[in-house]
């Protein structure tokens, strides 16, 4: 991409981790993972500081686990601009105390819009202990339940890697 996702803005100006924080007020316990070269605050969210840096996004999960007091954690990537606080409380709904809750769109599993138990923070500390980082190969070792995700919600999962999809994005939808 070039440039950090979190900052990147859309017609309303609003960065893609500010929006998603924006949206997730409705979480009781609410957190902002950060790595350690960037300066994010949200009003309302404990800035947690990512103590495994280098590892993806398992790091910062494990970060926030290792502070979080409640029994399921809801996950949302920052370059997920288009997820909505209705989707996010679906998948809340949805979270029978497994391990993780895991939303599967066009048959991809989505591990960066999930819900997960602090029961997953050992299996994330061990698989980076032995220098593993794919969720979806520690997310298969625990007690987990997939949730299919119907077209009309897809767009949820939109995820921006590329200058390209950012710029479809921004095509598509230039009052978001």
């Amino acid at each position: 991409m070039g440039q950090d996702k979190a900052l990147l803005t859309l017609g309303d100006h609003h960065t893609f981790y500010a929006r998603i924080c924006a949206k997730m007020l409705f979480v009781p316990e609410r957190f902002l993972s950060v790595s350690p070269s960037q300066d994010l605050q949200a009003p309302g969210y404990t800035v947690v500081p990512d103590q495994h840096p280098g590892t993806g996004p398992m790091g910062g999960i494990l970060s926030v686990l290792d502070r979080f007091a409640g029994r399921r954690l809801l996950v949302v990537a920052c370059d997920m601009p288009c997820f909505t606080a209705r989707e996010g409380a679906r998948l809340l709904s949805l979270h029978r105390d497994e391990d993780a809750l895991v939303p599967v769109v066009a048959g991809r599993w989505q591990p960066l819009a999930a819900v997960y138990s602090p029961r997953m923070a050992p299996l994330f500390r061990e698989a980076l202990n032995r220098g593993e980082r794919r969720l979806r190969n520690v997310i298969a070792r625990a007690h987990y339940r997939l949730v299919t995700v119907g077209e009309k919600e897809a767009s949820n999962y939109l995820n921006i890697n590329t200058r390209e999809e950012f710029e479809e994005l921004r095509r598509k939808f230039p009052l978001l």
